[in-house]
C-alpha cells in the first residue's frame, strides 16, 4: 500500500508542474534543458490511436485535441488541454494514460510505473512505460504500453512488476502524435 501511495505522490508531483518553469519555445528547437531535449510547450494532436486489447496499432481516438509538456522537478509532465490555450490544461491524463516522463534519452524522454497487489493465486502485476520521441523540430510522438499478468506470482510486488517489465504480455498501446503550436 505504501508503494502505491509513493507512486501516486510522484504522479501528482509530475502532473503539477509550475507554469513559470517552462523552457524553450514550445518545442521549436530552442535550447535543450541540461537534462534532456527541449520539448516543453503546447501541442496540437496530429493523430491519436489506442488499442486496449494488445500492442498492435489501434483505432483512432478523438481526444485530447491538445496537450502541454511542462518541465517539472522530476522531468516532463504531460497535461491534456481542451483548447489551444495553456490555461485549459489539466494535470490528469485519463485519455492517453501517459506515465511520468522522468528519464532523458538521446531522442526524448521516458518514464514508467509498476504495481503489484493481491497474493496467493490472485497476484496482479502491472508495468506501464511511456516513451516520448522527438521526430522532427516541433514534432513529438508519445507511445505508452501497458504490460500485465496475474496468477500465483511470488513475490507479488511492484518491484517484481518492474523486474518483469516489458517481458510480461503487452495488453494495451496508445500512440499520440503532436505538433508544436
Amino acid at each position: 500500500m505504501i508503494r502505491w501511495n509513493v507512486m501516486l505522490m510522484a504522479l501528482v508531483l509530475v502532473a503539477c508542474g509550475d507554469d513559470d518553469t517552462r523552457l524553450g519555445d514550445a518545442g521549436h528547437g530552442g535550447d535543450a534543458s541540461s537534462s534532456g531535449p527541449d520539448v516543453f510547450g503546447l501541442y496540437e494532436v496530429v493523430s491519436h490511436t489506442e488499442n486496449e486489447r494488445g500492442c498492435d496499432p489501434g483505432a483512432a481516438v478523438d481526444e485530447p485535441l491538445f496537450f502541454e509538456l511542462r518541465e517539472s522537478a522530476l522531468g516532463v509532465s504531460y497535461l491534456e488541454c481542451s483548447a489551444a490555450d495553456a490555461s485549459t490544461c489539466s494535470g490528469r491524463s485519463p485519455v492517453a494514460n501517459v506515465t511520468p516522463l522522468t528519464d532523458a534519452t538521446p531522442t526524448g524522454w521516458r518514464g514508467d510505473t509498476a504495481g503489484g497487489g493481491g497474493g496467493g493465486d490472485s497476484c496482479s502485476l502491472t508495468y506501464t512505460e511511456s516513451v516520448l520521441t522527438v521526430e522532427a523540430v516541433g514534432a513529438v510522438v508519445i507511445e505508452t504500453r501497458r504490460h500485465s499478468e496475474s496468477g500465483a506470482i511470488t513475490p507479488c510486488s511492484s518491484d517484481e512488476a518492474r523486474r518483469r517489465g516489458a517481458d510480461m504480455p503487452c495488453r494495451a498501446l496508445t500512440v499520440l502524435r503532436g505538433s508544436a503550436l
